[in-house]
């Protein structure tokens, strides 16, 4: 037997094998994604302050995470702190 043919056998061989591997990885499908499990985005360590008509603190909101629902646009925040001002006190002062 000559190196040729030896050669010839080697890469007929390598051809099936890849051949082969090619065909069984196009069987696997692809995993499905769940679009109703996704955040559209989330807040982490956040602070809210919301002001009233004359631009002074009404409340403060603080918390270690915020998701929103992508599907029904809601809001869920882990663990929120409202922090209320004492009427008549300077914030910041």
């Amino acid at each position: 037997m000559s190196w040729r043919t030896l050669l010839g056998v080697v890469l007929l061989v390598a051809a099936a094998v890849t051949g082969w591997s090619a065909w069984n990885m196009r069987e696997r499908a692809a995993p499905e994604a769940r679009s109703g499990q996704r955040s559209d985005y989330v807040l982490r360590d956040f602070e809210l302050v919301t002001l009233d008509r004359a631009g002074v603190e009404s409340v403060r909101l603080r918390a270690p995470e915020l998701r929103r629902n992508r599907q029904d646009e809601s809001l869920s925040i882990t663990r929120p702190l409202f922090l209320l001002p004492i009427p008549g006190t300077a914030a910041g002062g």
